[in-house]
């Protein structure tokens, strides 16, 4: 399942984990146990994550990867942007990240350490990398 590319519809997604679920079933696996369920336990993992958008989301703009860096700012779309920051009196700083770029990795204990300081004074965004246009 998880040699889909970014590009793979949910229904073959959904095909790819049929075949794969069946391959690695503990009861249908020609296998020994122990494979036959950490197999089928990575193969239910890449679907769960492959059939749910936001996780496909992560997946894809971190290149596979299925670590993404956490935040306690707010979230920031195309559909809240105006609302939340631009007809707001508030002080806004924006972060623009991507997971796969080293430099936001680096920079992230920093930026959750200026949102701990100064959260009470200042809102703090973030906008993926991938959303921006």
């Amino acid at each position: 399942v998880s040699t889909q590319s970014t590009w793979a519809k949910k229904k073959d997604i959904k095909t790819a984990y049929k075949k794969m679920a069946l391959k690695w079933h503990p009861d249908k696996c020609k296998e020994d146990t122990k494979t036959c369920e950490s197999m089928m336990s990575k193969v239910s993992q890449a679907y769960d994550t492959l059939s749910d958008e936001e996780k496909r989301e992560v997946y894809d703009a971190t290149l596979g990867s299925f670590s993404s860096l956490s935040s306690a700012a707010i979230k920031l779309t195309n559909e809240n942007y105006d609302e939340l920051v631009l007809e707001s009196q508030e002080f806004w700083i924006i972060q623009v990240y991507t997971e796969y770029y080293k430099a936001c990795r680096t920079f992230a204990p920093i930026w959750e350490e200026a949102i701990i300081q100064f959260g009470d004074f200042i809102k703090f965004g973030r906008v993926h990398g991938s959303h921006v246009r």
